[in-house]
C-alpha cells in the first residue's frame, strides 16, 4: 500500500519525533519539561551529595577560622587587651585632668567697701574678678550687714573682667563697719567659638561706649544746694557701637588719689548707635578732692533682649 503523503519511512520517523518533542497537553506540560523532570529525579541523589559537600567545606572553613582566632587570642590577644585596658585607664585620667583644668575657675573677691551718705543710708561696693578666658557667668548677689541683708540684685561678669557690684542708698538701723558679699545661683557659660570666634573683638565692638569731659563739682561749687551737699557730675557719653540699647547702665566710681570715695550708677534709656548725650547728674554726699572719675558701661551684651531691633532693608538688624 502506497504512503498517501509520499513520505519515506525515515521521514515518518523524523516527523513523529518532532511531533513528540513539540507536544503540549491541555495543562501546558511539554515533552521538554518531562525530560528535565526525569533527569532531575535520576540525579537527585548526586545533587544532595554535592550540597552536603558544599556545607561541609563551609563548616570546615568557619571552624578553622574560629579555632585560629581563639588560639591567637590565647597566645597574644589577652596580653593586648590588658595593654589596651591600661591605656584607656590612663587616658581617662589625663582627659579628666584636662577637663578640670579647662573648666571655669572660681571668681576672685575683694573686701566690701562702705560709703556713708545721709539719713542712715549707705552705698556698698564689692569688686569681683573673673580669671577665665572662655567663661562668663550670671549670678544673684546681695550684701549682709550684721543680721540684715540688702535686696538681691542680678549680676554678670565676662571673661577676664573686673566687675563692680553695688547696692546704693541702702538704709541701715546702725552704722555698719563691715559687710559681706553674698553670691547665689552662680551659673557658668563657655564662650561658643563657632558663634564668637574672637571674644575680645566681640566685647570691644559691643561695648564701645565712650565717656569724655567728665567733671565733678562739689556742693559748694555746684550751687545746687549746700545744705544737703548736693554735688554735680557732668560728662558726655557716645555710643560708638553699631547697636541700639533699650537700657545702658553706667557704673561710676570717684577716686581721691588711689582710693574709691564714692560710687553710683546712671541708666540711659533708648541709647541709639552713633548717639551722643550730655549728662548732668546730681550726687548727694560730702566729698573732698576728686582726682579721677571712672565710668564704665554695665551692659549684658550676651542678652538678646537688651538690643533694640528694627526691620532693615535686608532683614532684622540689631
Amino acid at each position: 500500500m502506497d504512503n498517501p503523503a509520499n513520505l519515506k519511512p525515515e521521514d515518518d520517523k523524523i516527523e513523529i519525533e518532532k511531533q513528540v518533542e513539540d507536544y503540549k497537553d491541555t495543562e501546558g506540560l511539554s515533552t521538554k519539561k518531562l525530560n528535565f523532570g526525569l533527569w532531575f529525579v535520576e540525579n537527585k541523589k548526586s545533587f544532595r551529595i554535592i550540597f552536603l559537600v558544599f556545607l561541609a567545606i563551609i563548616s570546615a572553613i568557619s571552624w578553622s577560622y574560629t579555632i585560629f582566632g581563639f588560639a591567637y587570642y590565647l597566645s597574644r590577644g589577652m596580653d593586648e587587651d590588658k595593654l589596651l585596658l591600661k591605656y584607656m585607664t590612663e587616658s581617662s585620667k589625663v582627659n579628666h585632668d584636662i577637663t578640670v583644668k579647662q573648666g571655669a575657675q572660681n571668681l576672685n573677691y575683694y573686701p566690701v567697701k562702705i560709703f556713708k551718705l545721709s539719713d542712715n543710708r549707705y552705698d556698698f561696693l564689692a569688686t569681683v574678678d573673673n580669671p577665665n578666658q572662655d567663661w562668663w557667668a550670671t549670678f544673684d548677689y546681695s550684701f549682709r550687714v550684721g543680721n540684715e541683708n540688702t535686696p538681691k540684685y542680678n549680676g554678670f561678669i565676662f571673661p577676664e573682667e573686673s566687675k563692680s557690684l553695688m547696692a546704693l542708698a541702702r538704709e541701715s538701723s546702725y552704722s555698719p563697719s563691715k559687710a559681706e558679699l553674698i553670691i547665689e545661683n552662680l551659673a557658668w557659660y563657655r564662650i561658643d567659638k563657632h558663634t564668637i570666634p574672637d571674644w575680645k573683638i566681640f566685647y570691644e565692638n559691643h561695648l564701645d561706649i565712650v565717656t569724655s569731659e567728665a567733671s565733678f563739682k562739689l556742693a559748694q561749687q555746684s550751687g545746687l544746694s549746700e545744705k544737703i551737699h548736693l554735688n554735680q557730675l557732668d560728662f558726655t557719653v557716645e555710643n560708638k557701637t553699631a547697636y541700639n540699647f533699650w537700657q545702658a547702665d553706667l557704673d561710676i566710681l570717684l577716686y581721691s588719689g588711689n582710693k574709691v570715695v564714692g560710687v553710683n550708677r546712671y541708666s540711659l534709656t533708648d541709647l541709639m548707635s552713633g548717639e551722643e548725650r550730655l549728662i548732668q547728674a546730681s550726687w548727694s554726699g560730702q566729698f573732698g578732692r576728686i582726682d579721677k572719675i571712672q565710668i564704665a558701661p554695665n551692659i549684658n551684651i550676651m542678652d538678646e533682649n537688651i538690643y533694640i531691633k528694627y526691620q532693615g532693608g535686608i532683614g532684622e538688624v540689631k
